[in-house]
């Protein structure tokens, strides 16, 4: 709640674009990428909308419009990550 929702969609980027790496890593037979995606998009300060809705949810007296504006913004940062990775590396 301390950062902006324009700030949670920034950090939402490069969580999608770390997670969307690891995975197709993986799915290459390439583990370690895996291994360490999850450690650090969290290091990195990244937001994950996924994660963040199990924190949101855990505590019903916070939801807000603030609150809903700001996992909108991950939501969205999370999906312009991972098709970042799309248009950049796949190709």
């Amino acid at each position: 709640m301390a950062k902006s929702p324009l700030a949670c969609f920034l950090l939402a980027i490069g969580c999608g674009f770390i997670m969307t790496t690891a995975v197709q890593f993986g799915r290459e037979g390439k583990f370690l990428p895996l291994l360490f995606g999850v450690p650090v998009f969290i290091l990195c300060g990244f937001t994950h909308s996924v994660a963040d809705a199990f924190y949101f949810l855990a505590v019903p007296q916070m939801i807000s419009i603030q609150l809903l504006a700001i996992y909108l913004m991950e939501v969205l940062g999370n999906f312009i990550g991972c098709n970042l990775y799309r248009l950049l590396i796949s190709k």
